[in-house]
């Protein structure tokens, strides 16, 4: 017992010492934790970080520039899974790779709207936003869904450079495997840009590949397209579908095809690189996937569609090499996946009098 109450002690004089600025979830206001230890043992581990972490110049990497979409007319939507795992299960550089001189750095100050998928680690996700919020990305919301006791949250938040005038959220009823573990959703944000209203909705559906998942798949499709009909969005506004979707178009066009329409979407013109999954490119992984495309930036077609549009693949790497445990080799990845970027142009050309 003694050997508890010491540890205990220490772990106090640590949260007092290091400060314990944990919340528990950001959307409206910051949500403190209750109990010490949970602090403590995010402070420790904070600094374990700071300690452990290794850098050096990254040769190799070279800034992407983004579109430019200063107009009104035009939206740019970034979608991005960042492999924010919880750090009590898994330890991959959460704490690094969202920091500024990271995934904040490659990503700029250049898009109308970010959205990212597996941000599930409530302490990491907190130190991204923070970091993108000095970028001008002010508007954000609260991660898609509620995590309890058993779940994780959905992972889902979407940021925005232009004020957010409504949000929503519409959790999947249906999933298959360890999906089920996570509150997974579909998160709706309407974003005023200048006198133009776009409606965003980001998602992370069903993984994992064969007849059973896309089955899953196919269902959660269905619930966005419906959630989106609920809105009442009128026809002569832009409605975009961005995240990680886990519909690889390179290899499964059935599957993609069975996508598309039960969305009521139409993908951009990809440019590019090809593969947004694609271990030759990407050292930060669990295993060796094979090449695939699985994030994308769709638009609705019962909705106002863009007189042009593209959708480009970013082979993108980290402006440094970096590892969490001196065990580790120097990755050059900030995730598992690649982050892509919808470019939608909306101007209407007035026509000539004849």
């Amino acid at each position: 017992m003694k050997y508890i109450s010491k540890f205990f002690l220490f772990a106090l004089f640590l949260n007092m010492s290091l400060g314990a600025g944990v919340v528990e979830d950001i959307g409206k206001g910051f949500k403190k934790i209750g109990g010490v230890f949970v602090d403590v043992a995010t402070d420790i581990d904070r600094q374990f970080t700071k300690i452990s972490t290794q850098t050096k110049p990254n040769k190799s990497y070279r800034r992407h520039n983004p579109p430019n979409s200063a107009s009104n007319d035009v939206l740019s939507v970034f979608a991005w899974n960042v492999y924010l795992r919880p750090r009590v299960l898994f330890k991959n550089g959460q704490f690094i790779r969202v920091k500024k001189d990271f995934i904040p750095k490659v990503i700029g100050k250049g898009y109308d709207v970010l959205v990212f998928s597996e941000a599930f680690d409530k302490h990491a996700r907190k130190d991204l936003v923070q970091n993108l919020m000095v970028l001008g990305y002010f508007f954000f919301t609260s991660v898609v869904g509620v995590e309890g006791k058993k779940n994780l949250n959905g992972g889902v938040i979407i940021m925005s450079r232009h004020p957010i005038i409504k949000i929503k959220e519409k959790l999947f009823s249906v999933c298959k495997s360890t999906d089920c573990l996570a509150n997974k959703g579909v998160l709706y944000v309407q974003i005023l840009k200048g006198n133009k209203k776009y409606h965003i909705f980001g998602s992370h559906t069903q993984a994992k590949s064969g007849k059973e998942y896309t089955k899953i798949r196919n269902k959660q499709f269905g619930a966005i397209r419906n959630f989106i009909k609920a809105q009442k969005i009128p026809k002569t506004e832009a409605v975009i579908i961005a995240g990680d979707l886990n519909v690889d178009m390179t290899k499964d066009t059935k599957a993609y095809n069975q996508m598309l329409k039960r969305l009521h979407a139409a993908q951009p013109k990809l440019k590019g690189h090809r593969y947004s999954v694609d271990s030759k490119l990407i050292d930060l992984k669990d295993k060796k996937d094979p090449q695939k495309l699985l994030d994308y930036t769709l638009y609705s077609t019962d909705h106002l569609k863009p007189t042009s549009s593209y959708e480009y693949v970013i082979p993108m790497q980290s402006p440094k090499l970096w590892k969490e445990y001196f065990h580790e080799p120097f990755y050059h990845s900030l995730s598992d996946h690649l982050p892509v970027y919808g470019f939608f142009n909306f101007k209407r050309e007035l026509s000539r009098p004849a």
